[in-house]
């Protein structure tokens, strides 16, 4: 962000890759960037890490899935990626080992992976380096689409914090990585109270894989979403809106600020 007084702006280039933000001084620990597009943001610029959730609609509603991994520094990273849908794990070896170079960029396209799917999961973690992992999908095969957001590593206690009074459907995505099943109970904390959806009293979500839940008696409801689980899980949920193909507004999982 420009310092107050100052119309400075970072300005993408029109092409594929990513852009790299860095900040110095006593105040750099407090950064936050994000890409808009027409004054809406679409993305938020995520920082280095070696561990990535993300709970998001599967290939059914989504013709393009694409999974960017971008490497900052200096030594090259390897990636692996664990991929649950909502017919349980797949095991492929197209998603491990994969080598970012150093200052370089690495697409993955996951449609054709993940084909049939109507939930997807991702985990991905490196056993070597750092990387930026950010997952775009669209409905339509060559359209912009939408950059979803990751979500909290799993827990037995998730919150989703912001969910808009918009209308219209609005689906849960959760996942079990685990070996055992869960049993989710789903609560709304909304400005008149804490109370508990039609359907959120048992949510049973297979061991390794992603399940989809409509929530249609949350249409028009602003609120948070709570989850408690018997077993870890991770979890997201899509409200309408965003750009032409886009799979809906997407907000996940986030753990309380420390």
């Amino acid at each position: 962000r420009s310092s107050p007084g100052t119309r400075n702006a970072a300005v993408a280039a029109g092409r594929p890759g990513g852009v790299m933000v860095r900040a110095a001084g006593s105040m750099a620990r407090g950064l936050e960037a994000e890409q808009t597009a027409g004054g809406v943001a679409t993305a938020r610029c995520g920082s280095p890490g070696t561990d990535f959730w993300f709970a998001v609609p599967g290939q059914q509603s989504a013709g393009t899935i694409e999974l960017d991994l971008m490497n900052v520094d200096s030594q090259a990273a390897t990636v692996d990626v664990d991929v649950f849908t909502d017919t349980g794990p797949l095991h492929t070896g197209a998603d491990t080992g994969i080598t970012v170079p150093a200052h370089g960029l690495v697409v993955q396209s996951l449609a054709g992976l993940v084909h049939g799917s109507r939930a997807i999961a991702l985990h991905v973690r490196t056993s070597a380096g750092r990387v930026v992992a950010a997952l775009r999908e669209s409905s339509q095969r060559n359209g912009k689409g939408e950059w979803l957001p990751p979500a909290q590593a799993p827990s037995q206690r998730l919150v989703i914090p912001g969910m808009p009074g918009s209308r219209g459907a609005r689906v849960l995505y959760l996942a079990d990585p685990g070996g055992s099943d869960a049993q989710v109970k789903l609560s709304v904390v909304s400005p008149g109270g804490t109370y508990q959806p039609t359907g959120g009293n048992a949510i049973d979500v297979p061991a390794g894989s992603a399940n989809r839940i409509e929530l249609t008696s949350l249409s028009g409801v602003v609120g948070a979403l709570v989850m408690t689980s018997s077993v870890p899980v991770t979890a997201a949920v899509s409200l309408p809106g965003g750009p032409a193909g886009a799979p809906g507004v997407m907000t996940a999982a986030a753990p309380a600020l420390q």
